[in-house]
């Protein structure tokens, strides 16, 4: 039927017309009105109609910002955009500008061309006799009104010439530099703002101060909803600055813009139900609380007093299991002693609780690797795997250990000698590394090897992998000693008692430097690798405004 339809077009466009259909094509006509019926569509001029079935359009047409599109005729359609704002301002609009500046002045804007900025300095120079600020970056920041008087400016009334002549002007027919100041036109505007408004100034009208308001207001909305896309919004208002949505789990909540750019920044949950609002409690911790509990079903206490000397922040005491969340910036030395996680986690272990510590940059970057450990921790690992149903194979691939170790290490990547990885059906699945052992400044050689790491792939437990490693690497390898690091912020040291490993010692914490809220080791922030105002490394590190963060200490495990 549409190709009949197609066949008899022409460019008198009485296939769109209803008479000349009802006359000559029946059925297609009936196709059309049922078309329009069974989609809504019969309110719309018959053209409209036409152009719907023809096309197969089921629905109205929107521009991209949600509004109708205006009809234009039955050859072209709907135009794209709803208005010439719509159009300027999208992407699609935006690249093409872009590419056509970059193919006639080679730069994305007109004003980014030396050419065009010099035409503009040389224009003004002529005009006003002075030289342009664009180039001069210092006049760039300052505020227009403040400009120097022997700078030209980016408008003509900016300059004094023009200013001096606009005066000479208003003295010429009004008898005064500026038109308000004389008093029948200050009086011919106060009857016209009276009678109009009834108030002296138009923003004392309370219609006109909303309306200012809201326009205001609509393009800070406009600025924030860009980085929302999946959420569905159902109301903006710009006076209050509110925006009503429902997030991904059908949520509906209401939530004002200074709250939701704070969430954004901090790249923590937007909605107010999945994240409610608490002030005692970061949003990044309310999340991990969340996570718990869709995960675990046993007792949750939260900010828990009553346990050990300090405050546990998530304890699930059917697991004897706590969790306490760091804050890279109220945790740091700032607020907190170097002792305190260390303390903590010794008060944990009197009480026989395991402490897991999870830092804010952890949560933020590594939150895929943090959720399994989470998952394993409460019993609830998600794919069970038998060392006996996997194959022992040496890694030389650096690659293959570099993703395995970012992607499911909370440590990450380093450098080792032999790498031994568990794989079920040709994936990897399990991994541990071993190297010579690593000296500190001024130790000695007390070991043949460190095992380096060890990790399972996400939401993997193999049972029985990490002995099925060590023992191969002991046949193979033959060392007399081994010696392993437990970081005391994750680990209980449970799989080194599992491998016939003895407890030496427990290390005093240990420090990162906090830069751009993210922990970096303290080895690249040496005295001898740094500079700045200050006699030691901390000094220099402070007087710049970068603090440290210590850990809990390490367990340092022997193999003999």
């Amino acid at each position: 039927m549409k190709q009949v339809f197609s066949e008899n077009l022409d460019k008198s466009g009485k296939m769109f017309r209803k008479k000349y259909l009802e006359q000559n094509y029946q059925d297609i006509l009936n196709a059309i009105i049922k078309y329009s019926e069974i989609n809504k569509l019969n309110e719309l001029p018959f053209k409209q109609q036409v152009y719907h079935w023809y096309n197969d359009i089921d629905d109205e047409v929107l521009c991209y910002c949600g509004k109708k599109v205006k009809f234009k005729n039955s050859t072209i359609g709907y135009y794209e955009y709803c208005s010439k704002e719509c159009m300027s301002s999208s992407n699609k609009t935006k690249e093409k500008r872009k590419k056509t500046n970059i193919e006639k002045f080679g730069t994305k804007t007109p004003a980014e061309n030396k050419k065009i900025k010099e035409k503009i300095i040389k224009t003004n120079n002529d005009k006003y006799g002075h030289n342009s600020p664009l180039l001069n970056n210092n006049i760039k920041e300052k505020s227009k009104n403040t400009l120097q008087n022997n700078y030209n400016v980016l408008h003509p009334l900016q300059s004094e010439i023009i200013r001096d002549k606009m005066k000479k002007t208003n003295i010429d027919k009004y008898g005064v530099d500026n038109v308000r100041k004389n008093h029948e036109i200050e009086e011919k505007i106060f009857n016209t703002m009276m009678n109009k408004y009834g108030v002296k100034f138009a923003l004392q009208n309370n219609e006109i101060k909303k309306k200012a308001k809201y326009n205001l207001n609509k393009t800070l909305s406009k600025k924030y909803l860009k980085f929302y896309p999946e959420y569905n919004i159902i109301k903006i208002d710009p006076i209050k600055k509110e925006y009503t949505m429902i997030c991904e789990k059908g949520h509906e909540f209401t939530i004002n813009y200074v709250l939701l750019n704070a969430r954004r920044r901090t790249n923590t949950t937007i909605c107010t139900k999945c994240n409610p609002i608490n002030k005692s409690v970061s949003g990044l911790e309310l999340e991990i609380i969340s996570f718990i509990e869709e995960n675990y079903n046993g007792e949750i206490i939260t900010n828990c007093r009553n346990i050990i000397k300090k405050e546990l922040d998530i304890y699930l005491p059917e697991l004897k299991l706590a969790f306490e969340f760091n804050g890279l910036y109220w945790h740091s030395e700032l607020y907190k002693d170097k002792n305190y996680h260390y303390d903590k986690t010794n008060y944990c272990i009197e009480k026989n609780i395991n402490l897991f510590h999870i830092y804010e940059d952890d949560w933020i970057y590594k939150k895929n690797i943090i959720k399994s450990m989470i998952l394993n921790k409460i019993k609830k690992i998600q794919y069970k795997i038998f060392a006996r149903k996997c194959i022992i194979k040496e890694i030389k691939n650096i690659d293959i250990i570099r993703n395995f170790l970012e992607t499911n290490h909370i440590q990450g990547f380093v450098g080792s000698k032999i790498k031994l990885g568990l794989f079920y059906n040709d994936n990897l699945v399990s991994l541990m590394t071993f190297g010579k052992n690593r000296l500190g400044i001024g130790k000695i050689k007390k070991y043949d090897y460190e095992l380096l790491r060890f990790c399972n792939k996400l939401n993997t437990s193999v049972i029985g992998g990490a002995s099925k490693l060590f023992n191969y690497f002991l046949k193979k390898y033959k060392p007399s000693s081994i010696v392993s690091y437990a970081d005391r912020s994750y680990s209980n040291g449970n799989l080194y008692k599992i491998l016939n490993f003895d407890l030496s010692h427990i290390t005093t914490p240990s420090y990162h430097y906090v830069i751009d809220n993210v922990r970096k080791h303290r080895f690249n922030f040496r005295k001898s690798q740094i500079k700045g105002v200050g006699e030691t490394e901390k000094e220099i590190m402070n007087n710049n405004n970068i603090f440290r963060i210590y850990n809990s200490g390490h367990m340092c495990f022997v193999y003999k």
